[in-house]
């Protein structure tokens, strides 16, 4: 039931299913953009601006453009696709997050008490 209410709901809104799109090969030679690198690697943005910020993988600025070379994509996969976080890293954000979310006080919690 839950399902088709879902479905009823998600056709309402003009969604429609996304098809998975097989990887493209990297050319060594071409520059990606952030979106095309990110298809290419199968990865999310995030991930190739993590591994940036933390001196993994290359990128160029050309105005305000972030281009990535394709051999440097290609050697950033090699080595691992390294983000510069650690399991760990990501264990402390998640529990921050959590604890936050926790104890903060809502005003439909103020209303509650009344």
């Amino acid at each position: 039931m839950r399902q088709t209410i879902t479905q009823t709901k998600a056709k309402a809104r003009g969604a429609r299913k996304i098809k998975s799109q097989p990887r493209p090969t990297i050319e060594p030679s071409r520059n990606y953009n952030r979106q095309e690198a990110a298809l290419a690697c199968d990865v999310s943005e995030i991930t190739l601006f993590r591994a940036y910020d933390s001196g993994n993988l290359k990128a160029y600025r050309v105005g305000q453009r972030v281009l990535h070379s394709g051999q440097h994509l290609l050697d950033w996969l090699e080595a691992g696709g390294r983000t510069g976080r650690s399991a760990e890293d990501v264990r402390r954000e998640r529990a921050k997050k959590n604890a936050a979310g926790t104890n903060q006080v809502t005003a439909a919690d103020e209303r509650h008490k009344l």
